[in-house]
């Protein structure tokens, strides 16, 4: 009888914490390895790399990107790589695991794992020094959005209670459902190559007021294309406009580019429509 296994994909993961100043590495043997996990193909490679750390080692995590190895490490035993980041910085490693630089860390791996150790952190530096575009490859910056997310969620009396989902991760979009005292967030960020999907949702809420929750708009500094849904029990819907910013769809829509930033609040109903990737 034939098997019903369908083969995944291995990931090697770079687990960093204070600020790319340590990786976790898992003991293999006499000697030290990258933990890796399989996803399921033709799923979200994001949620399935948070789910599979959460569930073996216990670490609460989100990803940052997965870099843009050479050929020689990408091949390396048929292994990709991702960068993730520890959310807490103190806790100890779990059992047969340990924290170390990464420069050290290089040092206790096979010459492929050392390779994409260098090549994935090279990468992340690139991304804080500004060298290439990518607002969410940077440590830290899912606190920096939570407390965005807070400013602009305090009117309509909502909290955030920092348990969060995440569904895509990439330099430059990105997709989280975040939990509130009172429904869930849904956040994404509409960078390129999706930026386009910014002024189609804006033009489908003009033109489909009835079922499309009403967009607003403001700029958070630093980040890129950020839109922000809330479905709640209330049937009321509540608008952000922040200073400076046009009340109107046309009129922003207008004036939107594809590297335009802006942020959007809804607060709705049960008769919410859901679009497909939203």
């Amino acid at each position: 009888m034939e098997s019903l296994h369908v083969p995944g994909d291995r990931y090697r993961l770079i687990v960093t914490r204070r600020n790319a100043s340590e990786i976790l590495l898992s003991q293999d043997g006499p000697g030290w390895t990258l933990p890796s996990v399989v996803v399921r193909p033709r799923q979200r490679v994001a949620e399935q790399l948070v789910s599979e750390v959460s569930g073996k080692w216990g670490l609460e995590t989100y990803c940052l990107f997965v870099p843009n190895l050479r050929t020689s490490v990408q091949n390396g035993n048929g292994t990709k790589c991702a960068v993730m980041e520890s959310i807490r910085h103190s806790e100890r490693a779990p059992a047969g695991n340990c924290w170390k630089p990464p420069a050290a860390a290089a040092d206790c791996s096979d010459p492929v794992e050392a390779a994409a150790i260098r090549e994935s952190l090279d990468e992340l530096h690139s991304y804080v020094r500004g060298e290439r575009p990518g607002p969410f490859t940077k440590p830290a910056w899912l606190k920096d959005l939570f407390q965005w997310v807070e400013e602009q969620v305090i009117p309509l009396g909502l909290r955030t209670t920092g348990k969060f989902r995440q569904l895509n991760a990439s330099p430059t979009f990105s997709l989280l459902r975040l939990e509130t005292n009172d429904g869930a967030l849904w956040f994404k960020a509409t960078g390129e190559p999706n930026s386009h999907e910014l002024t189609v949702s804006l033009l489908l809420a003009r033109l489909f007021p009835s079922h499309v929750p009403r967009f607003s708009e403001s700029i958070p500094h630093g980040m890129a294309g950020y839109r922000l849904k809330h479905r709640a029990q209330r049937s009321t819907k509540h608008q952000i406009v922040s200073p400076g910013s046009e009340s109107r769809e046309n009129s922003l829509s207008s004036k939107l580019r594809p590297s335009a930033r802006a942020a959007n609040c809804w607060k709705g109903s049960a008769k919410t429509c859901d679009f497909p990737g939203l």
